[in-house]
């Protein structure tokens, strides 16, 4: 049921917050005209608007994993803010290329780890703990992306995610992130504005 909560939220609520407000007013300065639009909203869109799954009904379903999670997973703690953390496996440093699409554009039909926070309304920080090399089929050389892993906490508890992140910077555990093409050592940026 999340995977077609997300789906129909974000599909639904953009045709009406995005593409219908955008198609009038570019019809309107463009005699009518459509505008070209990249295949995967386009695919999104047409799938939302083909559904027979309503706005209430994914805000219901969603409002219904939230009181579960925030009672059960991760439980405010009038002591320590957050009874627990939950830390997952943010980035593996696995390169997806945005100049190839790997499939046919098709709708958002998922849930995962990365989807919780969203859904429970909870804070999700991500923590760089390193970075992993690659050959890259751009540049033609060796470069370099980050490993991550998030923590969540409990509704609210913020700052309890960051007292933990400090914590960790202090004892040596993670390092400041430098600005350039590694997030280790720094360097140029490939890409600047002049």
């Amino acid at each position: 049921m999340l995977n077609l909560t997300y789906s129909i939220l974000i599909t639904q609520e953009q045709t009406r917050l995005v593409r219908d407000p955008f198609y009038a007013d570019y019809a309107t300065a463009h005699d009518g005209h459509l505008p070209f639009v990249d295949p995967v909203p386009l695919a999104r869109w047409a799938w939302g608007d083909n559904s027979s799954a309503t706005v209430a009904e994914a805000v219901a379903n969603k409002t219904t994993f939230m009181d579960w999670f925030n009672s059960k997973v991760l439980v405010a703690d009038e002591r320590t803010c957050s009874d627990s953390l939950l830390m997952y496996v943010g980035s593996q440093a696995g390169t997806a290329y945005r100049n190839v699409y790997l499939d046919e554009p098709r709708p958002p039909i998922w849930f995962g780890t990365d989807s919780i926070s969203i859904f429970a309304e909870v804070p999700d920080m991500v923590v760089p703990i390193g970075q992993a090399s690659y050959f890259s089929t751009v540049t033609q050389h060796t470069e370099y992306l980050p490993v991550t892993v998030d923590f969540m906490a409990a509704k609210g508890c913020d700052g309890m995610i960051l007292s933990l992140v400090e914590d960790l910077l202090a004892a040596g555990v993670v390092s400041v992130s430098q600005a350039g093409g590694s997030n280790v050592d720094g360097g140029e940026v490939l890409f600047k504005r002049w």
